[in-house]
């Protein structure tokens, strides 16, 4: 294989692979539009029954649950910790909006 054609094929794939990373990010922006929107709905239920927003326990456990789940497809887990750090304040900005 000559030089231009190993550099073709390696655009190629890179091309290929970055093509797949877009699709991933996709999915990831919409599961986030579609947690956003289910944390707004849990905050109406929160409103009407007159219970707090902010539930501190509910959010450890969903930290503690992602945490477990990423080391066992080892990840490491303090960048899923502070991953879900974020999306739950991201989360909860979004149901404090609806309040």
């Amino acid at each position: 294989m000559s030089a231009t054609n190993a550099e073709n094929y390696t655009e190629c794939i890179l091309s290929d692979l970055r093509d797949s990373i877009a699709r991933i990010d996709e999915s990831i922006v919409q599961l986030l539009v579609d947690r956003v929107k289910i944390g707004q709905q849990i905050a109406m239920v929160k409103c009407s029954a007159d219970i707090p927003i902010h539930d501190a326990e509910q959010e450890s456990r969903v930290i503690q649950r992602s945490v477990k789940r990423a080391h066992d497809l080892a990840l490491p887990d303090d960048d899923v910790r502070k991953l879900f750090c974020r999306i739950i304040g991201m989360t909860r900005r979004a149901e404090y909006g609806v309040s």
